[in-house]
C-alpha cells in the first residue's frame, strides 16, 4: 500500500500496485478541456467572496450543477443547509493546510461535519463526495476532494477509497523524499498548460493539482 514518487527527465509518476501515473500526461489531458478551468475559476472565485447565506445558495447550486453531484445535489440544495453551513464557515477556512501533521485533524474535523450536518437536516448520512468537494471549494488548501475516480485509483493502490484512506494516501505522499521536487513540478507544470487563463492569476493548491493527475485516470 506505497505509492512512489518517481522522477523522470521531465515529468513524474506516481507508481502503485498493478498502476502507475503520468503526471506530465493527466495534466495535459485535464487542461486541454477549458471547461473544466472556468468552473474551477468560478468556483473558487465565488465560494471565496461568500458573504452571506444568499451568495452561499446560489455557489452552492453552482457546484452542485457543474460536477453533476447527482446523489449529494438534494441534501446540498436542501434550503436549510446552507444556513447551516455559514453558521462554520470561519471555523472551516482556519483549518491548517494539509500536510503531514495535519492530516488526522482534517479527516476529524471532516467527519465531525458530515455527522453535524447529517444530524441538522435529518438525513442518514451526508454523501462523501459531494461534501469533499464542497468543502475543498471552502478551504481549497485543506479538504481533498474524493470522487469516482479517486476512489477507483485508491481502491487499486490497496487504500480505503473514502476520505480518511485518501488522507493515508497523502501521508505517504509527504514522507516521500521526492515530494517537494514532485510539487514543484506539479506547479510549474501546471502554469505552462493553463497558460493565459484567468485560474493562473489564483494561488493554486496542491489538493486541486493532485485532483487533476487522478482525476483524470
Amino acid at each position: 500500500m506505497i505509492v512512489k514518487i518517481t522522477r523522470q527527465s521531465d515529468n513524474f509518476l506516481l507508481v502503485g500496485a498493478n498502476t502507475c501515473v503520468n503526471c506530465s500526461e493527466r495534466l495535459t489531458l485535464y487542461n486541454d478541456d477549458r471547461k473544466h478551468l472556468n468552473m474551477d475559476f468560478q468556483l473558487y472565485t465565488g465560494f471565496t467572496a461568500v458573504h452571506d447565506v444568499a451568495s452561499l445558495y446560489s455557489m452552492i447550486d453552482k457546484l452542485a450543477k457543474d460536477y453533476g453531484l447527482r446523489a449529494g445535489a438534494p441534501i446540498l440544495r436542501d434550503r436549510r443547509f446552507a444556513p447551516i453551513l455559514a453558521q462554520h464557515l470561519t471555523e472551516i477556512r482556519a483549518l491548517p493546510d494539509a500536510e503531514i501533521n495535519s492530516i488526522d485533524t482534517i479527516s476529524k474535523q471532516f467527519y465531525k461535519l458530515a455527522r453535524l450536518f447529517s444530524k441538522a437536516l435529518a438525513r442518514d448520512e451526508f454523501p462523501e463526495v459531494s461534501l469533499s468537494k464542497l468543502l475543498h471549494f471552502v478551504h481549497p488548501g485543506s479538504f481533498w476532494i474524493v470522487d469516482s475516480r479517486v476512489e477507483t485509483i485508491l481502491g487499486i493502490w490497496g487504500y480505503r477509497t473514502d476520505f480518511a484512506g485518501f488522507g493515508n494516501f497523502l501521508k505517504e505522499l509527504f514522507r516521500d523524499p521526492e515530494f517537494e521536487s514532485f510539487k514543484t513540478f506539479l506547479i510549474r507544470k501546471d502554469r505552462e498548460l493553463v497558460g493565459n487563463h484567468p485560474m493562473n492569476s489564483l494561488p493554486y493548491p496542491f489538493l486541486k493539482l493532485l485532483d487533476k493527475v487522478l482525476w483524470s485516470k
